[in-house]
């Protein structure tokens, strides 16, 4: 299916507690890189090298968004990020997100596994898919680094990196504050806050908070009393509160420290639609969803004629946008913490950090120190069949998975960078340690088994560096590396005498995986104050794995690509801007997942690649201080280059030719800005008109297309 989306929002304002906040905002942001003056665009300061810099100066593809922006287009979650650059795609499988940039993202999901965009707020680094599923609350800005970033941002970062920069008050301001709310369609209801200021001369604050409620948008077609939820799917209820103190008792020294907190209760990535409903496969009188029902029944000993009676009397939607649902999952018999009835996704997520820095003059260091914890507590079905169709003594019971997955994650790095100087360079340390647990089990009508219990941990330690060295006034040249080790480790907790492992899974004791990598950059480029040219290479990694919700799967090696990637940054005048790149790929070893129809269970693959190309261009033209018009595209070419043989040689995924899952073949989109000054503030009109060709939300020709 094919995407095209319209959007119009009118922006009259924020409610200002006092004149200062708007003034400071005003003089520290210029939205869509337009000034309010008659100046022309204005300079959007980035920090994809880890340094502040013109987004105009930067050899490399960044799409930076400020806070008036992310606003305008209400985008609150990383998921809204596409409406706002064109390489960029973001799944969701019960909040597990996935984001994909150039094609470039990882379809394996779960516990203790890791997106192959590195995602990064205020420094500190988003180690598992699920503590992604935040809110984009008290935001300075957005950055999107297009191609792999192994050098400077390490491991996980094959496709790219998203960089997020919240807001730091400085000592000495004026306490300040602003309120924002907002309502939209299915009910859709948010609210933010933040008060902010400095407290002497070497204490600032700030605190903020937000909270979003939405119905859902799929229908829950269970009839009064089938069960004890008819909540539709796809709503999403969260909140959000943070804070900050900043400690500078010179201009040498900073110490900021952060700490965040968020929670949400929603079913997105739920609500399954059966297709192919009409079809008899193979003959055996059973439609897909039926024959796999049946499928997943044998594999827990229900012998074929029982299975196939079974499966033959289901009922499943038919309705485009409705389905059903059923009830009981490990949460609601008793197997796992007590959690809600059908399908849902709880996420409770804590960041604290400390950033101390000290500037000496020629030469600046750094210490970030960061600590994570997340719980995430979910139920996900995988056949929503009527409840009232299910054999009797089966009606309500579930199919599917329910899972308990807390982890946390200590992260140090240390960082040395020069200052004002000719000769740009910039090194450090990080070590990563992040472990978590994994409580799963298996959903049939009319039980729920323990099928693992088990505790993952990833230990990374790295050392980086880089050098951009000027040999003439307009030439340069960049060069960076970093070294990676790493270790990957899984320990089986689950017993053979646990009265909740009904089917005997055996424990499969401790499994390990090491790995190594060195991962580099260099780029040359030549700036004429108005044309910036550039061209590269890059590579990247992700790192090694096991797959923790099936300890039977094998690991995957590391994923790796190389990037030869050129382009133009091109001042067309004062009030406008034309950014064009074009990039070629060699991405090998891809991580793959996959379910086993016979078990139901995900299996780990790799052994695939692909060669990615493509273009894109960003362009931003002020026609006049209160109209500004805006376009961006990509086009890519891409498919996985062989078939890859399945677990244990069974068989082999057909996947040869297929374009890679969340790469579409092209996106274009086109917007413009009306402003018109009332009084104090003013009134903006924002309409944005975008296509997506569409792509695969797995790797397989049978996946769905968004």
């Amino acid at each position: 299916m094919r995407k095209a989306v319209l959007m119009a929002s009118v922006a009259i304002a924020t409610m200002n507690l006092s004149p200062a906040w708007a003034e400071e905002a005003g003089a520290s942001a210029a939205e869509d890189g337009v000034t309010a003056g008659s100046g022309g665009l204005a300079d959007i300061v980035v920090t994809a090298q880890r340094r502040s810099e013109s987004l105009q100066k930067v050899p490399v593809v960044v799409t930076a968004v400020e806070p008036e922006v992310l606003e305008a287009r209400n985008v609150s979650t990383l998921q809204d990020l596409p409406k706002l650059t064109p390489s960029l795609t973001v799944q969701n499988q019960a909040s597990n997100v996935t984001p994909f940039i150039r094609g470039v993202g990882s379809t394996v999901t779960g516990a203790g596994q890791a997106a192959s965009v590195a995602t990064y707020v205020d420094g500190v680094y988003i180690a598992t898919l699920t503590s992604a599923a935040f809110d984009l609350d008290n935001v300075e800005q957005v950055q999107v680094l297009e191609g792999p970033q192994g050098a400077l941002y390490g491991r996980n970062a094959t496709g790219g990196a998203i960089v997020v920069t919240t807001k730091t008050p400085r000592p000495g301001d004026p306490i300040s504050g602003r309120f924002r709310a907002g309502y939209g369609n299915y009910n859709n209801r948010e609210a933010s806050g933040i008060v902010s200021g400095g407290l002497g001369e070497m204490f600032a604050f700030s605190v903020n908070g937000s909270i979003r409620k939405r119905d859902g948008y799929i229908k829950n077609l269970n009839a009064s009393g089938a069960g004890t939820s008819n909540a539709d799917f796809y709503d999403r209820d969260s909140k959000s509160i943070g804070a900050v103190l900043v400690f500078k008792p010179s201009e040498q020294f900073n110490l900021v420290l952060r700490a965040q907190h968020f929670e949400s209760d929603d079913r997105s990535g739920q609500g399954y639609q059966a297709v192919g409903l009409d079809l008899n496969v193979l003959g055996t009188g059973l439609n897909g969803s039926q024959l796999y029902y049946a499928g997943f029944l044998q594999s827990f000993g229900v012998s074929p004629a029982d299975a196939f009676a079974a499966a033959a009397n289901l009922r499943f939607s038919g309705e485009h946008g409705a389905t059903y649902e059923n009830e009981a999952n490990g949460s609601t018999r008793g197997i796992l913490r007590p959690g809600p009835a059908g399908s849902f996704v709880q996420l409770n997520a804590e960041t604290y950090s400390a950033k101390a820095t000290l500037d000496l003059g020629s030469v600046e260091i750094s210490s970030l120190t960061a600590y994570q914890t997340a719980k995430s507590l979910s139920a996900t079905e995988i056949l929503f069949a009527d409840p009232k169709s299910y054999p009797a003594g089966f009606q309500g019971g579930s199919v599917g998975f329910t899972g308990d997955f807390p982890s946390r994650t200590w992260q140090q790095e240390l960082q040395v960078a020069s200052v004002n100087s000719p000769v740009q360079w910039i090194a450090g340390m990080l070590y990563l340690d992040a472990a978590g647990d994994v409580l799963l089990t298996g959903d049939l009508p009319p039980l729920s088994a323990l099928t693992a219990d088990n505790r993952w941990q990833n230990r990374s330690i790295a050392g980086y560096g880089q050098i951009t060295v000027p040999i003439t006034d307009k030439l340069s040249i960049t060069a960076g590396g970093r070294y990676t080790d790493e270790k990957y480790t899984n320990t089986d907790f689950l017993s053979l005498a646990d009265p909740r492992n009904v089917f005997g899974i055996p424990n499969q004791g401790r499994q390990e995986l090491k790995g190594s990598k060195f991962t580099y950059t260099g780029r040359i480029q030549y700036d004429t104050g108005s044309i910036l040219l550039y061209a590269g290479v890059s590579t990247g990694f992700k790192g090694a794995t096991l797959s923790n919700t099936n300890l039977l799967s094998p690991g995957v090696k590391p994923e790796t690509i190389t990037s030869f990637e050129g382009g133009a940054k091109i001042r067309l005048s004062p009030d406008a801007r034309l950014n064009i790149g074009a990039f070629h790929y060699n991405y090998g070893n891809i991580h793959i997942a996959y379910t086993d129809s016979a078990s139901g269970s995900n299996i780990l693959v790799n052994g695939t690649g692909a060669k990615i190309t493509g273009a894109q261009y960003d362009l931003l033209w002020r026609v006049s201080p209160m109209f500004t018009l805006r376009s961006n595209g990509l086009v890519l070419d891409t498919s996985y280059d062989r078939d890859v043989e399945s677990a244990g040689g069974a068989g082999v995924l057909f996947i040869k030719g297929n374009r890679l899952a969340g790469a579409p073949k092209f996106v274009v989109s086109l917007g413009a800005d009306v402003k018109y000054p009332i009084g104090d503030g003013e009134l903006k009109l924002s309409v944005d008109a975008s296509h997506n060709a569409g792509y695969y939300f797995g790797s397989d020709s049978n996946s769905v297309q968004i």
